[in-house]
C-alpha cells in the first residue's frame, strides 16, 4: 500500500536518503572546520585543534563505510 511505502520506503531510497545527510554532514563539517582554522593561531594548539579537526573530518568520511560492514 501507499502508506507502507511512504512510511519505510525500498532500500535503495532509504540508502539515498542517508547518502544525501553524509553528504551533507560532511560539507557541514568542512565548512564549519575551515572557518574555524582561519581563525586559528599558529600555536602549538592550532596544531593540536587541526589534528583534532582532521579526525573528525576522518570519521565523517568513514561511518558510512563502517556502518555497512556491521560496525556501529
Amino acid at each position: 500500500s501507499h502508506f507502507y511505502r511512504h512510511h519505510h520506503g525500498d532500500g535503495r531510497q532509504r540508502t539515498m536518503e542517508l547518502m544525501k545527510d553524509w553528504v551533507r554532514s560532511l560539507f557541514l563539517i568542512l565548512l564549519t572546520v575551515t572557518f574555524i582554522e582561519m581563525l586559528l593561531p599558529e600555536s602549538s594548539m592550532g596544531k593540536y585543534l587541526r589534528f583534532i579537526f582532521s579526525l573528525v573530518i576522518m570519521a565523517t568520511i568513514l561511518y558510512p563505510v563502517i556502518r555497512l560492514t556491521g560496525g556501529v
